[in-house]
């Protein structure tokens, strides 16, 4: 998903760019590239400057996503573009994710 300023790929906690997810020079281009349009396409507070720069942006994110999801295998990896969550990839059997420095209790305990 995008955020202004923002790099184009995200974690449990937080913002990361391409590099950080060991991710090809060119694959990361062009998700910089598409941060970059969100950048000067989408106002905060007004939206998308047009509905078809929008819409050619959301493409665009679900054309990157199963290369991204390639290049990290394992993983479910998630596209958000406005209400729309698309998916690509897979889970390792048997890994269930946690989260470092939690606690798990029954609920009533």
């Amino acid at each position: 998903m995008n955020d202004h300023s923002g790099p184009p790929l995200w974690a449990t906690y937080g913002g990361i760019g391409p590099e950080h997810l060991g991710l090809p020079e060119e694959l990361g281009r062009e998700l910089d590239a598409w941060q970059s349009e969100f950048d000067r396409e989408f106002h905060w507070d007004t939206g998308w400057r047009t509905d078809a720069v929008a819409a050619k942006h959301a493409a665009e994110g679900r054309r990157l996503l199963p290369l991204v999801a390639a290049e990290l295998p394992g993983h479910v990896v998630e596209l958000r573009t406005g209400d729309e969550r698309v998916y690509a990839g897979a889970w390792v059997d048997g890994w269930l994710p946690t989260l470092p420095d939690t606690v798990y209790t029954a609920y009533g305990e």
